[in-house]
């Protein structure tokens, strides 16, 4: 017991602490003392008052104030004793065998309230953390992309400290194939020569590389899964699924399908997948009519080939309200909406998040 005590003194957080403490034991010596006068005093005020009746709740007894001193004093202790005690973190993964192109979700619980921001760090990159719910902060949560071309087997993902770079705790991911496959598309001379107009691309790919702390959409209540976050944003089949590597007349383009294509009619009603910011709301040559979402803590979800914008830039949208409608403008073959979802800043399956049935 004596070692104990002397390890607790050798710590900084316990002189730290000492002050509070010696001043909470002086109040306490001095309610010992004082208490019982002022009991009665206010026995005796209370016996003289002419509002005094007999529905009037006696005065606190003195011989009670030794268990309210015991009380008070058994809080003090619990609390400094909590507060002597380190900060640890567990973890877990939802699903820590986790296909390329997918997800992984993380949950955190800390031992005791976080003093300092914590990161998930994966694959040399550094991904925030958030509480589940901000009167909790205990209780933390991460999501972590996988690419669609990350080598398979396990990988260390770990928990640390954002300022020191310090290991927290950690856990493996292993890392399954997406079972992509090859799409070949027969482009016309006139497609074939179509380019992106100066800054196309940097404003679509910067977007989604945003990160703010407001989340619009809601967690799942277990934490098990991510399906139920998102919507359908048409209700039509799925023409072609997310990974594929891409060939343009049989030849490979050297990209791979980064979002899904639903067969749908033209001007259908395109609604957004779950509430968010509209970030890009504008015709480009390119991709055509295109709408790009912040959902907040890094999940965005871009809708192009759109032959009608609805909402403008800045606009706060709902889950499942109207944005657009399919069309087939900018690199398109006919009508269909391709929509993608990216989770800080990577591109993801969407199947992961939400049944999308193939045409067949």
């Amino acid at each position: 017991m004596f070692e104990r005590w002397l390890q607790a003194l050798s710590r900084p957080s316990t002189w730290l602490l000492l002050p509070a403490v010696l001043l909470v034991c002086i109040l306490l010596v001095v309610s010992i003392y004082c208490a019982p006068i002022a009991l009665k005093l206010a026995g005796k005020a209370h016996a003289a008052s002419p509002t005094n009746t007999t529905n009037t709740a006696p005065p606190l007894p003195p011989e009670s104030f030794p268990d309210a001193l015991q009380q008070g004093m058994e809080r003090l202790t619990t609390k400094a004793a909590e507060a002597l005690k380190p900060l640890t973190y567990t973890m877990a993964v939802a699903n820590p065998n986790v296909p390329q192109g997918h997800t992984a979700l993380v949950t955190i619980t800390a031992s005791k309230a976080p003093t300092s921001p914590v990161v998930l760090a994966y694959a040399g990159k550094a991904f925030p953390v958030y509480a589940v719910d901000p009167e909790h902060p205990h209780a933390l949560y991460g999501l972590v992309p996988i690419a669609v071309d990350k080598a398979l087997g396990g990988s260390t993902l770990t928990l640390q400290d954002k300022a020191s770079r310090k290991a927290l705790a950690s856990v493996t991911l292993t890392i399954t194939s997406g079972h992509y496959s090859k799409q070949n598309i027969g482009v016309s001379k006139a497609m074939k020569g179509l380019t992106a107009e100066p800054g196309e691309y940097e404003a679509i790919g910067g977007f989604r590389k945003t990160t703010v702390p407001h989340r619009h959409w809601a967690l799942p209540t277990t934490l098990a899964t991510l399906t139920g976050i998102i919507i359908k944003p048409v209700p039509d089949c799925m023409s072609s699924p997310f990974g594929n590597l891409r060939y343009h007349n049989g030849k490979f383009t050297g990209n791979f399908h980064k979002g899904v294509d639903q067969r749908s009619p033209n001007s259908r009603p395109i609604k957004a997948i779950t509430g968010g910011v509209v970030k890009i709301a504008r015709q480009y040559r390119f991709h055509g009519g295109t709408i790009g979402i912040d959902h907040g803590q890094g999940v965005h979800s871009i809708y192009i080939h759109q032959s009608k914008i609805v909402v403008k830039l800045g606009d706060t949208v709902t889950a499942g309200q109207v944005i657009g409608h399919v069309g087939t403008t900018g690199f398109s073959t006919g009508p269909h909406l391709h929509w993608g979802l990216f989770v800080h800043g990577e591109p993801v399956n969407p199947v992961q998040w939400i049944a999308l049935p193939g045409c067949g």
